[in-house]
Order: C-alpha cells, then structure tokens, then sequence
C-alpha cells in the first residue's frame, strides 16, 4: 500500500469555484478508486486559489480480482435432443469469447440457463492510476471554464503544473499541454521555485507551508478570523462578524496577512450598512466597529 497525491497547479482560482471544487475532487476520487477496485483509506482534498489537491491514504498495490457472471439462453433452447449446442448457445459462446465447452449450467429465477464465469486479473496500480487521474481532472465542473492557447482541454483557470505521485514514484497524468512531475510551487511572490515532493500528505503540507503556502482551507480561514481580530484590535475596535466575507477571503489568499488601513471620517455620514456593503463587494474589506458596534473609519 502506498499514498497517492494528486495536485493541480493553475492561475488563481476564482475564490467561489475552489471550495466546490474540492469537494467534487473528494467525492469523485474515492469513487473512481472503489469502481477501479483499488483498496485505499482516507480521501481528502485541500487547496488554495493556485492549487487543487487530493490525497489518499493507502492504496492498494493492485486491482482486486474481478469475477463476472453473464447469462445466456435458457437450457432447453441451448441444447437439442441429444445435448448438443444449438446456434443459440454457440452465438452466446462467440460473444463472450470462450469456446461453447466453457459454457456452464445456473439456476435462474428465470429457470435453468446457460452461463460463463470470467475473471478479470487485477492490473498494478501504476497501470491504472494515470487513466483515473486524467479522467479526474477532466470532469471537475466549474461555473464557467476557460481554454488557454492552444489547449483543447478547458479548465476554470490555465493549469500550469501537475503532480502526480504513488508512494514518491512519478505517475505520468497528461492534461491537455502539462504533463505531471514531482515538483510544485509556493507563494507566487515569497516563495516562487520549485519545491520537490516525497508524495506523502505530510511532506505535501509541511513544505508548503515553508514556502508561505497553508495548503489546508479550514487552518487558513482559521488564519484569516486571527489575522483580521488582531488587526482591527490594533486599530482601536473589533471585527464586524461577515462569515462569508471570511470564506471569500480564505479562498483569495495562499497566506493571510491582515492590514489595518482608513479612510475618511466624513464618509461615516452615510449609512452605515452603505460604507460595509460597499468596503465588503468592492475592496472585500472587513469593518471595523468599537465596543458600542458603531462604525469607524477604520
């Protein structure tokens, strides 16, 4: 058994399309994984505006072994009088592949009818992971999708890297014009060299993260809630509680800084439910009131 990270590397995601994303990206793995009969244990997805990633646990080295059953005409119709194959059970023999001999006899709760018994050999999972990951990509559904150069594939933003790993080993996944690799990349501006990944989760995250990267979106928002507390704190008042500006914000950043900034005192004239609205759809600004829940101009 072995993990298995899968991340894509993109032009910033608009912050609204990331959270659905990953949440198909997580649904879709495990599935894809249980339909391919590959044994794994969790499937989680974690991402920021440049990057979606899904990661499972202890995949199997190989297929499960699959046993299929397909039935033919009824007995009677299959045999003559003297228990030799009829068209009928010949023309089933064809089309399942096997010769009329490997034919066998099942009871139905439709009567007593001819059957073959297959078993498909399971493949290694490095055999059957890059078609699945490709598949995975592919199908990952955006509000709007866009395509880049010459590209055939689209996606919600150009992807620009890919990488694909079973247990540190290189899977070649193929999307469009990129092909996977082992390496990614940090913060666009503090940390913009390629990082080279062992596949495991932890080291996925860990050297993110000293790249100026929280990877993990429910730390980051946690991040964003700290950053805009401690700000407004210093700027002589509170937060005005918007959890979905939290939300948006935690999927438009890759690291949370909070700044405190002003503005004129002599817009606080207009109604107060104006200056937030505006500060909250135009700048994605967070209000700052003071212990009384007035606002201020910060």
């Amino acid at each position: 058994m072995a993990d298995l990270l899968f991340e894509i590397g993109a032009e910033e995601i608009p912050a609204g399309f990331v959270p659905p994303a990953l949440e198909q990206l997580e649904r879709d793995l495990a599935k894809a994984l249980d339909d391919a009969r590959l044994g794994h244990g969790e499937v989680r997805a974690v991402g920021t505006p440049r990057r979606l990633a899904v990661w499972a646990r202890d995949v199997a080295a190989k297929q499960a072994d699959a046993r299929t059953e397909a039935f033919g005409p009824p007995v009677a119709q299959a045999y003559d009088s003297e228990g030799k194959p009829t068209p009928a059970a010949l023309g089933f023999a064809r089309s399942q592949g096997v010769d009329v001999s490997a034919l066998e006899r099942k009871q139905t709760p439709k009567g007593e009818r001819v059957a073959v018994t297959k078993i498909e050999k399971g493949r290694r999972a490095e055999q059957v992971l890059p078609a699945l990951l490709e598949r995975l990509v592919a199908g990952i559904r955006f509000r709007k999708s866009m395509r880049s150069r010459w590209d055939e594939v689209t996606f919600a933003r150009p992807v620009r890297w890919l990488v694909a790993l079973l247990g540190g080993r290189p899977l070649k996944v193929r999307f469009g014009e990129v092909v996977s690799g082992k390496v990614t990349y940090g913060h666009r501006f503090k940390a913009p060299r390629a990082i080279r990944l062992t596949g495991s989760p932890e080291d996925y995250s860990a050297k993110l993260r000293k790249a100026f990267v929280v990877v993990d979106p429910a730390e980051r928002r946690a991040l964003v809630e700290k950053e805009v507390a401690k700000a407004a704190k210093a700027a002589g008042g509170r937060v005005l509680e918007n959890p979905g500006l939290v939300d948006e914000v935690t999927n438009l950043v890759e690291i949370p800084t909070a700044i405190a900034g002003e503005f004129e005192k002599q817009n606080l004239e207009l109604p107060p439910e104006v200056v937030v609205s505006e500060m909250r759809n135009h700048q994605r600004y967070f209000a700052v009131v003071d212990g009384a829940g007035k606002l201020r101009n910060r």
